[in-house]
């Protein structure tokens, strides 16, 4: 991993393990790779805290001020016969309570069968919304508000979710998705 102001600057730091994404946060202060939760100075390693111990985080994502950091865990598993058992947890991290010594403490705000892929934060970041890309004609979607700590579903069929660009509403697309010709 290098430093983008110094590229010929390089840290001696390496990961771990493999990491099956990366995330970093806009002021550059904080990278997610894996299970691990990174501290940079200048764009390079300094400490890292462990997220998570068992399972690697699917997707995590950075809320646009630095502050949080909210992840999907799949910790599904197969049954002898083949059937998947699904177990999903999202989880929300405080980085600006993150120390070396005091580790992370995510809160849980979902708890569910369902699978989120795609993440986004308002742009103020105080609400997220997680939606599912598998199921395009009926995506489930949920969204949390970061201040009161709750989170609320948003209703079916969303094809598609967003914020009005004065953060004030949640815009909602509605439709079918055809399989036999790609279209909605």
């Amino acid at each position: 991993i290098w430093n983008n102001k110094e590229p010929h600057q390089s840290s001696s730091i390496k990961l771990a393990e493999y990491a099956n994404y990366f995330a970093f946060s806009n002021d550059n202060n904080w990278m997610a790779a894996g299970k691990n939760l990174w501290h940079l100075k200048d764009g390079i390693p300094e400490w890292s805290v462990t997220l998570e111990s068992e399972f690697s985080p699917n997707v995590a994502v950075f809320s646009p001020d630095g502050r949080w950091l909210t992840y999907v865990l799949d910790m599904g598993t197969y049954s002898e016969d083949g059937t998947y058992n699904a177990a999903v947890r999202v989880k929300l991290v405080d980085v600006t309570q993150v120390t070396e010594k005091s580790g992370v403490t995510p809160i849980i705000i979902s708890d569910k069968e369902t699978m989120y892929y795609r993440i986004q934060f308002s742009a103020d970041s105080r609400w997220i919304v997680f939606k599912d890309a598998y199921f395009l004609d009926r995506m489930p979607a949920l969204i949390y508000d970061t201040q009161n700590k709750k989170s609320y579903p948003l209703p079916y069929p969303s094809l598609d979710v967003d914020f009005t660009s004065d953060i004030k509403h949640v815009v909602l697309t509605e439709g079918e998705y055809n399989y036999d010709d790609g279209s909605y």
